[in-house]
């Protein structure tokens, strides 16, 4: 009989290894597979969100200033979740932008 306390920790394991959107990307970027985006890591891979959403790559400044605010544990680097959350971020914003403009359309 396998012991009924062992499901809920398979669960929680496998709610920890969901993909999401970024998963691809931060992958791709991750050069040195070490589990985390550098500065040239982040910036490549916000190029490519960027370019997938018909923007402009951002400026050295920019990255920095995502990754300052995106890196909860201040370890100079993006690990996944924080990635995850930023795309998320990039994702809503350009969402958001789009509406806006739709709303404008609507009204003239």
């Amino acid at each position: 009989m396998s012991d009924p306390a062992a499901k809920p920790a398979k669960a929680a394991e496998g709610e920890k290894k969901k993909s999401h959107p970024a998963d691809p990307i931060f992958d791709r970027y991750d050069k040195d597979k070490n589990g985390t985006l550098d500065k040239k890591e982040v910036e490549a891979a916000l190029a490519d969100v960027a370019k997938a959403q018909g923007k402009k790559k951002p400026n050295g400044m920019l990255v920095k200033a995502a990754i300052k605010v995106m890196d909860k544990d201040k370890s100079g680097t993006i690990d996944r979740e924080e990635f995850r959350t930023l795309v998320d971020k990039l994702i809503e914003q350009g969402v958001k932008g789009a509406v806006g403009k739709d709303k404008k359309k609507k009204k003239m």
